[in-house]
């Protein structure tokens, strides 16, 4: 969904970065800029030129994860999930091309892959090394990496910091990657040649020596770096449960309360309508999801609300 906000870092895409091809980047912002609820949420557009469909449909993948972008939601997931369909890729398409491949909504979640927990695992050993700045493989060169509830036991065989592009051996299962990059610690794009393959990730945050916030094709991801010898423990730390929000309507965006369409004690139907939403020039309904009672009615018409705020409150 639509976001608003101050966009408080604003990277586009480099050549630099990127290999062979037209690239072309089309935005009126900034760092700093504000997206306001009162106007066109776009950000920018983006456009790529390349010898045949394959090729343009992988620049523009690379394009996308060569943005950096901090402050406010953005559907570069959402857009990369879309390219990497094989009936988009193949031009297989309708105008039910959406509703048939998200009929439950996106969820970037889902398109996660083990290749792509492997991907995310190497990066991340990358910049545990990173800034280690020493690690002396003599006492320990066997990691685990925790990504949501997957492990990935990585190897560390060789580092090699003496040129300007540093490489790093390693080997997950039976599979030998070599890594190679120029990358530094204060840089948010992280570009790697994986077995000379290009890939791109995102460091958000660094959380601690042992803990990372990275995004790959689009989907974030805490990833937890410690030496495979303290696995066991985290197997069996207690994990902290979901929210229970089914008693409650959360405002899934920043915006305006145009209308409120029910009252308090009032039955409701599954799907019918609650509230409607007024942001960047569009209304979006909010409809229960069951049959339930109105308890409580947290907001009022023309209020200003915020993202993941409580709207209703339901008694069952």
């Amino acid at each position: 969904l639509p976001s608003i906000g101050r966009i408080s870092e604003y990277l586009e895409p480099n050549s630099v970065n990127l290999t062979n091809g037209k690239v072309r980047n089309d935005t009126g912002i900034s760092s700093g800029s504000e997206i306001s609820i009162y106007y066109d949420p776009m950000i920018s557009k983006l456009a790529v030129h390349h010898k045949d469909r394959a090729a343009a449909i992988e620049l523009m993948i690379n394009s996308l994860q060569s943005y950096y972008l901090s402050g406010v939601e953005n559907n570069i997931g959402f857009l990369i999930s879309i390219l990497n369909d094989r009936k988009f890729k193949n031009g297989y398409l309708s105008t039910n091309f959406i509703k048939e491949k998200f009929k439950n909504g996106y969820r970037s979640d889902i398109e996660i892959s083990r290749q792509v927990i492997e991907n995310m695992s190497i990066a991340s050993v990358l910049v545990f090394i990173k800034q280690l700045r020493e690690i002396n493989l003599s006492n320990n060169r066997e990691f685990t990496v925790k990504i949501l509830d997957q492990y990935t036991n990585v190897r560390i065989e060789k580092i090699d910091f003496s040129n300007q592009n540093f490489f790093i051996s390693l080997k997950i299962n039976n599979s030998n990657f070599i890594l190679s990059s120029n990358w530094r610690l204060n840089q948010k794009l992280l570009v790697v040649e994986i077995n000379d393959k290009r890939e791109y990730f995102k460091i958000s945050k660094i959380l601690n020596l042992h803990k990372i916030n990275i995004e790959h094709l689009g989907i974030k991801v805490d990833a937890s770096i410690f030496p495979r010898t303290h696995k066991d423990y985290y197997e069996h730390m207690p994990k902290r449960s979901a929210e229970d929000l089914s008693k409650k309507l959360i405002s899934p965006m920043p915006g305006l309360v145009k209308v409120v369409q029910v009252n308090n004690d009032q039955k409701v139907k599954a799907g019918d309508q609650l509230i409607i939403i007024e942001a960047m020039k569009m209304e979006n309904i909010l409809k229960s999801e069951k049959d339930c009672i109105i308890d409580k009615i947290l907001v009022n018409e023309g209020d200003s609300v915020r993202t993941e705020e409580e709207l209703i409150l339901f008694k069952n």
